[in-house]
């Protein structure tokens, strides 16, 4: 059976679902998207991913719709697509068309992350000064590149460097060290994505009373680390358990697990942070 597609505004079967083959969104990629998931048909922090996808389309000049309906065409992507599933992965997607941006929404289901992450550096780099630093583009060939290279070498995430040489972001990741039992992850200046997890484990570690800085790093530090975790979406708060072939003590560390659970209460306690 044939997965529904929620475009511009009503559902659709996704083997007949027609987008503009002369659109630049699809020609060169001029599009903004947000993944994010639902626990039992219930989108997560679908606000955050909003006002991120809308400071994105900000950025390259597109128009989106309001979250009142992209709200209810997630809600009916997941009625058609992923009713009774306990964890689903919703895209959105805002794609210029001839005239008019298209926009898309689906839903699969999905499973939990892996109890642990492997990360390896990739040899590419990101660029702070890009003019698409800190959007969600979906021109994502790069990133889509290098964690097929991370995966060749027996990783399940690339880490990027940026152009100075500092620890930067993964490939669909933030990530987190942690030092002398401070929390520390790069700051947005470094040229990594401002994740929507990655915003609310800063504001939760607060709330945990964990000191918690952004800072930049050199690559070295994440290997240097007691433990470090990887943040996203469908990965919450992964713990890191090797770093290329060097193997960090704990995965997940003291930390980390507090983390872990108290990102799990926020979750099963609101659904829109």
């Amino acid at each position: 059976m044939s997965e529904q597609v929620w475009l511009d505004g009503q559902l659709v079967d996704e083997e007949v679902a027609l987008v503009p083959a002369l659109g630049r969104g699809w020609t060169v990629g001029y599009g903004v998207f947000e993944t994010l998931v639902a626990h039992h048909g219930t989108p997560f922090a679908l606000t955050r991913h909003y006002q991120r996808l809308e400071d994105s389309a900000q950025v390259v000049g597109l128009a989106i719709p309001a979250l009142a309906t992209l709200r209810d065409g997630c809600e009916q992507v997941l009625e058609a697509n992923c009713r009774g599933v306990p964890l689903a992965r919703l895209r959105i997607t805002i794609a210029q068309g001839r005239s008019e941006p298209v926009v898309t929404i689906t839903a699969v289901p999905t499973e939990p992350a892996a109890a642990t992450a492997v990360v390896v550096f990739s040899p590419f780099r990101r660029n702070p000064n890009s003019a698409l630093t800190g959007v969600k583009t979906t021109s994502y060939a790069e990133n889509t590149l290098a964690l097929a290279e991370a995966k060749v070498r027996g990783g399940d995430e690339g880490l990027l460097a940026n152009t100075d040489g500092r620890l930067c972001e993964g490939t669909t990741t933030n990530v987190f060290v942690v030092r002398s039992g401070t929390l520390t992850t790069p700051p947005l200046s470094s040229g990594c994505l401002p994740g929507v997890t990655r915003g609310l484990v800063l504001e939760v570690a607060a709330r945990e009373g964990i000191p918690t800085v952004e800072q930049d790093l050199p690559c070295e530090a994440l290997v240097e680390a007691g433990e470090a975790f990887l943040t996203s979406s469908t990965r919450e708060v992964q713990p890191i358990a090797r770093v290329d072939r060097c193997p960090l003590p704990v995965a997940p560390g003291e930390i980390t697990r507090q983390l872990q659970n108290a990102f799990r209460d926020l979750r099963e306690r609101e659904v829109d942070p």
